[in-house]
């Protein structure tokens, strides 16, 4: 549904279709994202707060009362034909993005012929020539202009080099968009290009894997889950793809339960540096029973500080410290002076 809003006089200024507020002529002009007022290069120019319409900085530039739309000082600016709250707003949110809009396309040259500056809308609407114009001169400026004493009054003060500089400060934020656009758009460039050559250099390992060999599996798991692969989109599309690093994952899973104990001390380490230590443990208990001894001190050191397991600390640490680990021998020599009964019981160093 259209919801249109208009000037005093009642013609048309504009209308909102959806999201997008529109021009007379039905050129888009800005839209409403949420609680945002943005213009049509999506810059935001201000937003809402209840009634209120309010710029970037939080000052209040336009309200509503009753069935009216006011600007800052109270003077009525406008109508509409619309019921309910939210509609309201956004009528009243329109309004102030068109006068805005049309402010930033006008040609705002210092060099000034009139003494009266006119910024003229496409549909005719002269915006400074109000239903009842005055002359008014502004703080910071020796230009005579005509200000209406309804819409623009909200703008006194605002000189033509202001104007000038809110042109040229669009510009150049449009610029650097399109300078950071383009850098993106390298660098996924750049990694695409890498992954095509990893995956085409590893053809023969990648087959391998995929044929249940434990080594390959693990060579390829250590690729899938670094860069450039990690994110690399390798299967499927939209919820269906599979990422380098999910393909990685399924590899080291299976090559951990194939007993391989590099695949499952990466696992471990991966679920240790992400404090998921009970999926830790069990990659870290399944190496240590085959005798790997920095998994058994690892073990030591999740019981101890993450899990406060005195006693199956030491146990592991124990482990460890037999297989000649020295961080496992520092962590008993250390330990046993805070619980002494419980390194003496299972121990038994007297």
């Amino acid at each position: 549904m259209e919801i249109e809003f208009r000037r005093l006089n009642g013609t048309r200024a504009g209308y909102i279709d959806g999201i997008d507020v529109k021009d007379a002529n039905g050129g888009k002009v800005g839209y409403i994202n949420k609680e945002e007022i943005r213009d049509s290069f999506g810059n935001r120019v201000g937003y809402l707060n209840g009634n209120e319409i309010r710029d970037n900085q939080g000052n209040r530039k336009a309200y509503i009362n009753g069935n009216e739309i006011r600007d800052s000082l109270g003077n009525k600016i406008g109508g509409y034909a619309v019921s309910s709250a939210a509609q309201i707003q956004m009528a009243a949110a329109a309004l102030l993005l068109f006068n805005l809009e049309n402010q930033s396309n006008n040609d705002l040259s210092d060099e000034v012929d009139s003494k009266n500056i006119s910024r003229n809308t496409e549909d005719g609407f002269e915006i400074n020539a109000g239903v009842y114009a005055e002359s008014v001169k502004h703080p910071n400026d020796t230009l005579e202009c005509s200000v209406s004493s309804t819409v623009d009054r909200m703008y006194e003060g605002v000189t033509a080099a202001d104007f000038k500089d809110y042109r040229q400060g669009e510009a150049e934020a449009r610029r650097n968009r399109a300078l950071a656009d383009a850098a993106e758009l390298r660098r996924i460039q750049k990694e695409k290009e890498e992954a095509h050559k990893i995956l085409h250099s590893n053809a023969l390992l990648f087959e391998k894997a995929e044929k249940g060999d434990i080594e390959s599996m693990y060579k390829s798991a250590i690729l899938y889950t670094q860069w450039p692969l990690k994110d690399t989109n390798l299967e499927g599309t939209g919820i269906n793809a599979v990422s380098g690093e999910t393909k990685g994952l399924k590899f080291l899973e299976k090559a951990g339960k194939k007993g391989y104990i590099p695949a499952m001390l990466t696992l471990a380490n991966s679920q240790y540096q992400n404090h998921q230590y009970d999926a830790a443990i069990k990659w870290y208990e399944k190496a240590a029973k085959k005798g790997n001894v920095d998994a058994q001190y690892k073990l030591g050191h999740i019981y101890y500080c993450a899990k406060q397991h005195i006693k199956k600390a030491f146990e592991w640490y124990a482990k460890a410290e037999k297989q000649g680990h020295q961080g496992a021998h520092e962590a008993l020599e250390s330990s046993k002076r805070l619980y002494p009964r419980i390194y003496y019981r299972v121990l038994k160093r007297w």
